[in-house]
């Protein structure tokens, strides 16, 4: 997959997947930093220092014993992943938001009957991308 630069630009892979990125400007970086320097406390917005690395940890902190909520959504899925995939029926497209490595929806998709679309939502760019490319081998 060959990523373009460029604000807003569109990235198709090899098959039918797609890629919007939509990071921000450099004059919108230019312009929150400042300002969230200038409050007290001060603040930087997280879509700045959330990249690859930030996503690999927090995959990381999904697969402790501690945090349910991974583990949880995946037992919900296992169970009932015929009756949501029948529920959702053909031609649905899946949204997913802070989409990670999308194992979750990888295992919706695979279940359901010719889904339309799967638009995943992520902060960081390059995982992202990665997440699409190893989708895109797997289904």
């Amino acid at each position: 997959m060959n990523v373009e630069p460029e604000t807003g630009s569109t990235v198709t892979g090899g098959s039918k997947l797609k890629v919007h990125d939509l990071e921000p400007a450099t004059e919108t970086f230019q312009a929150d930093v400042p300002q969230g320097l200038s409050r007290q406390p001060k603040t930087v917005p997280c879509k700045y220092l959330y990249d690859e690395r930030g996503s690999e940890l927090f995959d990381q902190i999904c697969d402790l014993d501690a945090y349910y909520p991974t583990r949880t959504e995946k037992a919900i899925l296992e169970k009932y992943i015929k009756e949501i995939a029948d529920c959702l029926g053909p031609g649905c497209p899946v949204l997913e938001p802070g989409s990670g490595t999308a194992v979750e929806a990888r295992y919706l998709l695979t279940h359901m009957e010719e889904p339309a679309a799967f638009v995943p939502t992520e902060i960081s760019k390059e995982f992202l991308v990665a997440s699409v490319e190893q989708l895109d081998a797997t289904i």
